[in-house]
């Protein structure tokens, strides 16, 4: 009992530090989670685990090590029948490998995960394979489409309450609008993400105060421009290294 309780304990200490975005604590936890559930978790609780110790690694910019993690728990998830954790994992697995950019392979696990919601039909796996498709095409460059699938799901994402990932696919379907040369509905997008992002950690207010920057300087608005550029400098950095390097840009 001790060793379930410790588990349970560790595993979501871990997701907390992940919502946080301390990527250090929320890795600690979680592997040390990761290992007691060998002995005390089920194959369920440690497919959990494993998925949320590749989202550290994914965030870490370390995509093997990520896939790696992703990989075994989509074993372990269909081993216990978890089709909605499969699902998950396959979108996981498709953002992975567009980072990576292997454009086939993330094609293949996003059809994967259509086609298990085609069995599986709700709102918040539907939010959750909309918002993986955007991500997929927001990394391998494809905009146009990167637009339409966040268009789609940051709705389903308001529906459902999900601010979290609702914030951050509003700053990417911003970079992709102005990808598109949308500037003006990628400024409105942004304007929208910083007013909901008071209390939001750190690192996802750089990001939106560095786009702002970016966007308002393209548009030759100095003074606004001037603002977003002291709010940026104003926010401390983080450890998130591949968000704070695109903000660098």
């Amino acid at each position: 009992f001790r060793g379930r309780m410790e588990v349970t304990l560790r595993a979501s200490l871990g997701h907390l530090h992940i919502r946080r975005m301390d990527l250090a604590s929320a890795r600690d936890e979680l592997e040390a989670a990761e290992r007691l559930a060998r002995s005390h978790g089920t194959p369920t609780s440690r497919a959990l685990i494993l998925n949320n110790l590749g989202i550290v690694h994914n965030q870490s910019n370390d995509f093997p090590r990520a896939r790696t993690c992703f990989l075994r728990a989509d074993r372990l998830f269909r081993r216990a029948g978890e089709t909605h954790g499969t699902i998950h994992i396959a979108c996981n697995l498709a953002t992975i490998a567009a980072k990576m950019g292997d454009a086939a392979g993330a094609r293949e696990w996003l059809e994967r995960a259509s086609r298990l919601l085609a069995h599986q039909p709700g709102k918040r796996l539907e939010f959750v394979v909309g918002l993986a498709r955007g991500m997929a095409a927001h990394a391998l460059g494809e905009m146009a489409a990167a637009v339409e699938a966040f268009e789609k799901a940051i709705p389903l994402g308001r529906e459902l309450g999900d601010t979290q990932f609702v914030n951050f696919a509003e700053v990417y379907l911003a970079e992709a609008l102005a990808a598109c040369g949308r500037y003006g509905d990628a400024l409105g997008r942004l304007r929208s993400a910083s007013r909901a992002s008071a209390k939001s950690p750190p690192a996802f207010r750089r990001m939106v105060a560095s786009r702002l920057l970016l966007l308002e300087t393209l548009l030759g608005r100095r003074q606004a421009a001037g603002a977003a550029g002291k709010s940026l400098e104003r926010i401390p950095r983080t450890e998130v290294f591949l968000i704070e390097a695109w903000n660098d840009l």
